[in-house]
């Protein structure tokens, strides 16, 4: 170890850029919550620490490896060279450089999203050195409220989903009530829309659950866009049949090549028939329709779809 203080080694970390372990003399006040990774090198310990995404301190006592995240992480106290005692604490300082000098206050930041029944989140943290005792702070930033589920797209973006649906089959969701309950969810967010593949993947699932627990498996669910007052007269055009014929309250809908259509865009059986749904047909794959805006036509709407992109 350089001096009092080394830098161990640096890696690309795979979700929240470049971190490295630091050491520096010091033992934990307590293992009593830290995972216990048995008898291995001091090595192997901090490259354990580093490579896990929650992981932000390590430690080696009687041989055996400890791990630390920001909530199991104690107080720890300052010790000298003769004592043998060794912590390492994962940072995100980039210049790959060892410090000069003993550093007084070490951050860093992980994303955690792996092994967790939280929605992902950022874990930003701090720990500084005061009066020969190293102290933490940490806080978290959620990528969606709780109460509703995070979707990972093929983007490596993240969409916050919430839905409603009804539970005596009733099926009166037309597309303002939609609108409004959307709105009412936890995190306010709008109807949603069909932008990846993972989208049409969830609301897939989430309605073959509502057949279930409905046991209706036939009927439709709401989702974001209604034809313009424009399209409304001439849905068959080019244009009209484009995403620009449809208005979106939420997430700007880019194109329609996640759309599984009945027929296609320029659908309009009926005047008012103008609100895009989902429609579930027994055993069918899902697909989308135009259907109408205010009444059944002529399934049900037994489900209501919203979201909005995370951290927002």
């Amino acid at each position: 170890m350089k001096s009092l203080l080394a830098l161990f080694l640096v890696f690309d970390f795979l979700t929240s850029g470049t971190h490295v372990m630091i050491e520096v003399w010091g033992k934990p006040n307590s293992l009593k919550n830290g995972k216990n990774l048995g008898n291995i090198t001091w090595n192997s310990c901090m490259m354990a620490c580093h490579g896990s995404e929650d992981c932000i301190m390590a430690h080696l006592r009687s041989q055996n490896c400890y791990l630390f995240n920001e909530v199991t992480m104690s107080t720890v106290n300052r010790t000298k060279p003769e004592n043998m005692a060794i912590v390492a604490f994962k940072s995100n300082v980039t210049n790959e450089k060892c410090f000069d000098v003993e550093p007084t206050t070490i951050w860093g930041y992980i994303f955690h999203y792996k092994n967790t029944s939280e929605n992902p989140k950022w874990i930003y943290y701090t720990i500084s050195l005061a009066r020969n005792q190293w102290n933490h702070m940490y806080m978290y930033n959620y990528s969606c409220p709780e109460g509703t589920w995070a979707v990972f797209r093929s983007d490596s973006s993240i969409a916050c989903y919430v839905q409603f649906y009804s539970t005596n089959g009733a099926g009166d969701f037309n597309y303002t009530y939609s609108k409004t309950g959307c709105e009412k969810q936890t995190g306010s967010p709008p109807l949603a829309g069909l932008h990846y593949p993972e989208d049409m993947s969830y609301m897939d699932n989430l309605v073959e659950a509502v057949k279930s627990v409905s046991g209706i498996d036939s009927f439709y669910s709401r989702i974001d866009g209604i034809r313009t007052t424009a399209c409304q007269k001439t849905p068959t055009t080019e244009e009209c049949m484009s995403v620009k014929g449809f208005k979106f309250i939420g997430q700007p809908v880019k194109n329609f090549d996640h759309y599984n259509w009945v027929t296609n865009s320029s659908s309009r059986e009926k005047s008012g028939y103008d609100c895009l749904v989902l429609v579930a047909d027994k055993k069918k794959p899902l697909r989308v329709d135009v259907k109408s805006c205010t009444k059944n036509s002529p399934l049900t709407v037994q489900l209501v779809f919203c979201s909005k992109p995370a951290f927002t």
